[in-house]
């Protein structure tokens, strides 16, 4: 290799000069290389990729398979001329194309860069791909993969290797020191293991290496100051622990550094890494202050230390960083007030103090910034009220001060903040009323007013907010009526106004917005019958604690995705719909303290997800359904304070989870189901003021669980049963008004 020299061969009759580098280079791949340009073999590889990752159900596989991948122009396939004649394929990019199975074990390719990536391949990296001698790039990113990294992948000329986001295991093998022309390496979000390898700092190339969101261990290698190509370094989410060396401050060009879920210290010797841009080590462990050198980092654009320790007060040099677009300081132990300093920046646009124990008030200085698109200050101990000023924050999409001492009222000049999108002053001390206004911020998402001292009625200009997707204003002192425009914020999902002293009816118009899923109205003063709502297909619906009346519409049978449905405290009146037994998702239902008359239906056995049936104290009659041994996953089950009659169903000893059974206040008759005996879960069962007869079951010893048993006011007859030893949990016995001994066993 030290001797250079050309010569000339009479190729095609023409004289070709060739460089003797290129001849044996050309000896070395011929085997491959003369296969590779020939077209045949070229369209074997990709047809081999093809079927192995389900072609025919690729979102885009237009001409593949159709003659040859260069001329027909197979997607995702670019060719070009190699330096021998003839066209070859040398990008394949079939992102994001819902590929599945498996990677073929070979792909006689040259030249190549392929990207696979946001698909679904699974199975393992294969050894074969180790012929493509001249591939450069591999992208992977975003599929199924498992299994470890090939270790006779180092054969490779790889410059850009990408296998990030996958479910790959093991270790980094040492073989990989091959790569020296490596520029990138992305194993984030896998699960490797072992110490970072320190052959890794012998990649003289390597600029950009991400090996976050793994199980590594150890500390930070110092090795790695000698990686002065890096400007991206990205180890967060890992199990690395220890004082970040001294030694990194020798990486001038580093940029970018991830450390965050890691345990670690910042020594003082970093004031050097000037050119720092993204700096993250949030959920690192870290106490202290705020290291003073960052106010020489004049590069820095995003600083992140959330979830730590840190203590002190914010320091106002962030306000003078020249670059600073994003400041992440949530969820430490910070003091003292807001600096007003940071209003001095012209470049922040998120800011990030929430969960600390900042005091004093909201600065005006703030009005100001006028790039600022987040603010998030909520969980600390501010108070005064919200500047009226802030109406100048044009641009801000997120304003959240929950949980904090503010009070006061909602500033009127919030109607210049067209771009909100989330709005929450939740569990604060505000007071006054909504105001109409926030009609002008029409990309509202999330608005939030819960736990204040609000009153007045619910605007209903707000219905010109048709992209909010939550609104929360419950426990307030909001009155009026639930305006009917509201039927045009067709966007909504969750609307909770539960806790205020709103009345009237449930407006029916709300049947257009067919995107809710949460409805939260109890505990007000609505009165009226119950809308149909047959468009909507709600989760959960809670309007318990009201003045409602009518009775229960049968086209609720409809919604099939119902869970939670919350109706008592009310004054609905007729019978159980037959039709809501299509609701077979249904976990809960409450309709206690109604007026409801009729049987229990026999069609609601098909509930087999109910785990709460709360129908005390109404008017119900005729006897309980056997069939409802097919709700095995019943836990709690209130039926007192009706007329039920009959016999207790031996069948629902299959209710192996229920924990509170209350059947007390009825006319039930006979005895006591010996079979019952299989509710080992049973904490509460009441049966008192009843017609029950019969002895008390010594079998009953087997419910262990028991806190409360009320058999008082019944016709049982026998004694105590000694068996009943066993109850070593139960806390409350009524016996008394039957015909049972008095005799307490000795047992006991």
């Amino acid at each position: 290799w030290r001797f250079v020299f050309s010569f000339c061969l009479p190729i095609f009759i023409m004289p070709v000069c060739v460089h003797w580098r290129i001849l044996v280079l050309f000896a070395l791949v011929f085997p491959i290389w003369g296969q590779i340009i020939t077209g045949p073999l070229q369209r074997q590889s990709l047809v081999r990729l093809y079927e192995a990752t389900n072609g025919d159900n690729w979102l885009n596989n237009d001409n593949w398979l159709v003659g040859e991948p260069c001329v027909n122009n197979w997607y995702g396939i670019e060719c070009d001329n190699y330096i021998l004649g003839g066209e070859g394929v040398t990008f394949i990019q079939l992102q994001r194309n819902n590929l599945s199975g498996t990677l073929p074990e070979s792909l006689l390719l040259a030249n190549l860069e392929i990207n696979l990536e946001e698909n679904n391949i699974g199975g393992t990296l294969p050894d074969g791909w180790t012929q493509m001698l001249l591939v450069t790039t591999i992208i992977l990113t975003d599929n199924n993969l498992v299994g470890t990294l090939p270790e006779s992948w180092a054969t490779m000329n790889l410059l850009d290797l990408r296998l990030n986001s996958n479910q790959l295991t093991g270790t980094i093998p040492e073989a990989y020191v091959s790569f020296t022309g490596l520029t990138e390496l992305n194993l984030d979000d896998n699960q490797f293991t072992g110490t970072i390898p320190l052959f890794l700092a012998g990649l003289p190339n390597l600029s950009r290496l991400f090996l976050g969101d793994n199980q590594f261990t150890g500390t930070f290698p110092a090795e790695f100051s000698v990686m002065t190509a890096l400007d991206n370094l990205w180890l967060e989410a890992n199990n690395l622990r220890g004082t970040l060396p001294d030694s990194w401050s020798s990486l001038t060009n580093l940029v970018r550094l991830s450390l965050d879920q890691n345990e670690i210290l910042i020594p003082e010797s970093w004031v050097s890494m000037t050119n720092m841009i993204y700096f993250d080590v949030s959920s690192g462990d870290l106490e202290g202050t705020i290291p003073s050198f960052i106010e020489n980092w004049t590069s820095l654009e995003r600083v992140d230390l959330r979830f730590n320790r840190m203590t002190g007060t914010l320091p106002d040099f962030f306000g003078s960083l020249p670059n600073l677009h994003t400041l992440q300081l949530g969820a430490n132990q910070f003091e003292g007030t807001l600096p007003s300093s940071y209003a001095n920046s012209s470049t922040l646009s998120y800011l990030y103090a929430y969960s600390n124990r900042l005091t004093g008030t909201l600065p005006d200085e703030y009005k100001n910034m006028e790039n600022l698109v987040e603010l998030y200050l909520y969980r600390n101990q501010l108070h005064g009220t919200i500047p009226e000023s802030y109406g100048n924050l044009v641009n801000l999409e997120i304003f959240d001060i929950e949980f904090n001492l503010l009070s006061g009222t909602l500033p009127e000049s919030f109607q210049n903040l067209r771009k909100l999108k989330l709005l929450d002053v939740s569990f604060n001390r505000m007071s006054g009323t909504l105001p109409s206004s926030l009609s002008s911020a029409t990309d509202m998402e999330l608005l939030l007013f819960s736990h204040n001292a609000l009153s007045g009625d619910l605007p209903s200009s707000w219905s010109s907010m048709t992209a909010l997707r939550h609104l929360s204003a419950e426990n307030n002192i909001l009155t009026g009526t639930l305006p009917e425009s509201w039927g045009s914020m067709t966007a909504l999902e969750e609307i909770y106004l539960y806790g205020n002293a709103l009345s009237g009816s449930i407006p029916s118009l709300w049947n257009s917005l067919t995107q809710l899923r949460l409805i939260s109205l109890h505990n007000n003063q609505l009165s009226g019958g119950l809308p149909t709502w047959e468009s909507l297909n709600v989760l959960s619906v809670t309007l318990n604690n009201n003045q409602l009346t009518g009775q229960l519409p049968d086209e609720w049978g409809n919604w099939s995705n119902i869970m939670i449905l919350s109706l008592d405290g009310n004054y609905f009146s007729g019978t159980l719909p037959p039709s809501w037994s299509s609701l077979v998702l249904l976990s809960e239902i409450n309709l206690m303290s109604n007026e409801i008359s009729g049987e229990l239906p026999d069609s609601w056995a098909s509930l087999v997800n109910l785990e709460t049936l709360l129908l005390s104290f109404n008017q119900l009659t005729g006897t309980l359904p056997p069939g409802y041994s097919s709700m095995t996953g019943m836990q709690s089950m209130f039926l007192e304070g009706n007329s039920f009659t009959g016999t207790l169903p031996g069948t629902w000893s299959t209710m192996g989870d229920l924990e509170v059974l209350t059947l007390s206040n009825n006319q039930l008759s006979g005895e006591l189901p010996v079979s019952w005996s299989a509710l080992t879960n049973l904490e509460v069962f009441h049966l008192e003021q009843n017609q029950l007869v019969g002895s008390i079951h010594p079998e009953y010893s087997s419910l262990v669980n028991l806190e409360s048993l009320k058999l008082d006011r019944n016709q049982l007859t026998g004694s105590l049963p000694s068996e009943w030893s066993t109850l070593t949990s139960l806390k409350y016995l009524h016996a008394f008004d039957n015909q049972i001994s008095q005799e307490i066993p000795e047992s006991w």
